[in-house]
This record gives C-alpha cells, sequence and structure tokens, in this order.
C-alpha cells in the first residue's frame, strides 16, 4: 500500500510540474468569426503581445460557421491543455444558446480566462431622417407610431436586442427589420429604406465622416472619446440602460488552474497596458481587464439577461 501511494504522490507531481512548465509548444486561439470582421480584428491585436508574454507563438485560426457554435463545439472537444483557446463574444456565449440547439453549454463547457473588450453600441440614423439628435428622432418616431423602423443583422443579433431594450426604454413603437448580416443593413440605412440602426462604432464611421449618417446615443455607461459630443443613453433620460457588448478568452473545462492563471495573469497586465487601452479606444471600443472569475459571473449574469430578452422578443434563428 505505501509503495501505491508513494507512486500516486508521483504521478501527482509530475503532471504539476509539466503544468508549471506550460507553455512548451505554439498555442491556437480559434476565432468563431471570418478574418477581416471586429471580433478578429481584436484577437488579432491581443494575439502577439501574448505570444511576447508567454514565451511562445500564439497562432490565430478563424473556425466561422454556425453562428460561432461550430468553433465553440471544436474548443470545447478539444484537450484541456492549455494549447488551444476560444475568443469568443457576448453572442456566442450568452445568446447563442436561446437561439440554436446547442451540444455544449458555454458555461460548464469551457473554463472562463478573462475578458479583454467591451464594445458599446451606437444609434445609427440616416440623414434622411427628421431631426438631429435623439429626442427629435424619438419625437418623430411617437408622432408616426410604426412608420419608421430599425433594421438590425438578423433576428436574435445582439444589435437586434439592443435595439429591443432602447425602443423599450425609450417607449417608442418602431417595427424590427432583421437583415442577413449588418452589410445589407447598413446598405438600407443609407439609402433611407431603414430609419434608425443599432451597432458599434466602427461600422458607421466611415459615413458618419462623410455625412450620410448621425451618431444619436451611445449605450455606454461615459461617453466614447472617439464621439465626445455624443451622449449617452443614460445621460438621455433612460436610467440604468448600460448596453454593451463584449469578447474574451476562454479554455476547454479542465483546464489546469495554474495554466488559466498563468494566462490571466498576461492577459490582464495587456489589456490594462496604456498603449491597448488607447488602442482600443481609437475604435470606439473600451478595454476591460478581468480575472476568471469575474469573466464567469459576466457571463453568467449576461446570460439571465439575454436569455430573457430573447425569449420576452420572440427572437429566432433565422
Amino acid at each position: 500500500m505505501p509503495a501505491i501511494i508513494g507512486l500516486g504522490l508521483a504521478l501527482a507531481l509530475t503532471v504539476t510540474l509539466a503544468h508549471a512548465d506550460w507553455p512548451t509548444r505554439p498555442i491556437r486561439v480559434i476565432v468563431p468569426f471570418p478574418a477581416g470582421g471586429g471580433v478578429d480584428a481584436n484577437a488579432r491585436l491581443i494575439a502577439p503581445l501574448l505570444s511576447q508574454a508567454l514565451g511562445q507563438p500564439v497562432m490565430m485560426e478563424n473556425k466561422p460557421g454556425a453562428a460561432g457554435n461550430l468553433a465553440l463545439g471544436y474548443v470545447a472537444d478539444t484537450p484541456a491543455d492549455g494549447y488551444t483557446l476560444l475568443w469568443a463574444n457576448v453572442g456566442v456565449l450568452t445568446i447563442n444558446p436561446f437561439l440554436y440547439p446547442m451540444k455544449h453549454d458555454p458555461r460548464t463547457a469551457l473554463a472562463p480566462i478573462g475578458l479583454v473588450v467591451k464594445n458599446p453600441f451606437v444609434l445609427w440614423t440616416s440623414t434622411t431622417m427628421p431631426g438631429e439628435d435623439w429626442s427629435a428622432f424619438v419625437k418623430a418616431a411617437k408622432a408616426q407610431p410604426g412608420t419608421y423602423n430599425f433594421a438590425s443583422g438578423g433576428s436574435g443579433t445582439s444589435n437586434h436586442l439592443c435595439t429591443e431594450l432602447v425602443k423599450r426604454a425609450a417607449g417608442i413603437e418602431m417595427p424590427h427589420i432583421p437583415y442577413k448580416g449588418g452589410a445589407p443593413a447598413m446598405v438600407d440605412l443609407l439609402a433611407g429604406r431603414v430609419h434608425g440602426y443599432c451597432d458599434v462604432y466602427s461600422v458607421g464611421a466611415p459615413y458618419l465622416a462623410d455625412g450620410r449618417l448621425k451618431a444619436l446615443a451611445v449605450t455606454s455607461a461615459q461617453r466614447l472619446a472617439v464621439l465626445p459630443g455624443v451622449p449617452t443613453l443614460i445621460e438621455l433620460g433612460m436610467k440604468d440602460i448600460e448596453i454593451t457588448g463584449w469578447q474574451g478568452v476562454l479554455a476547454p473545462a479542465g483546464t489546469p488552474r495554474t495554466v488559466i492563471e498563468k494566462l490571466a495573469a498576461a492577459l490582464q497586465r495587456i489589456v490594462e497596458s496604456e498603449a491597448i487601452r488607447n488602442d482600443f479606444a481609437r475604435q470606439g471600443v473600451i478595454a476591460a481587464a478581468s480575472t476568471p472569475a469575474e469573466f464567469g459571473a459576466l457571463i453568467a449574469s449576461e446570460t439571465l439577461r439575454w436569455g430573457k430578452l430573447v425569449k420576452e422578443t420572440g427572437a429566432r434563428a433565422e
């Protein structure tokens, strides 16, 4: 019996030492969306800094499909050794479970490492819409209920659910027009065929610059540095209305705690750096470092929030 106990202790010590040496080879970060999009761009900004911090290559790999569920399932099924990570957003982790049949529950199949960025929404309207500010927009919508509408990139998307929250808070009736993605929604917004659209700063910035779009409000708690003249919804009288998307890094459930802690510490230092804060601010998003526990708590609370809204609005995957 003592020999067996000794062997068990030796094996445990060997495993612990192996984890202490992590990483000893390249790390893959799986992104659930195509290259070139906002999620991918943020991941590629952080990856080389994470590589520098960990002393191993950190390689990006795009696995789009099934609204992000393909990548989530892929990572959940990989060995829990810290060499395959998932870069995911609010939609993949907290909205998709209410829209799609999913093999994996993100809350149990993945281990949170850390939050990286929050992306507030901007309420965009075409210059064809009457008025120059949010109060004029609301006045026009209330004067002719159902005449003006809001576009989204699809039923159940974060910009659709953002729109529903804003409409409720403002007390306006505006039909929802879902599109198959944000690009066609923006085309029709610019043409004046739809009247409002809720999406991140980078999507509308070029058209704001050339005078074809107006930014009416932002959904963050404070004004954005890139839009200093645009008020928050809270400033406009909609108390406690803060709506942000977000992105973070996760590992397969069961990844050793020592690996999670090492990853989390490196990621947190990067996100808290002045250079990254400034880079993100120029994009109209907010650097948002967290511990694994804090990120896990955010996922849990946001799952309740968005799940409730999906059910109330009857949103369905298309």
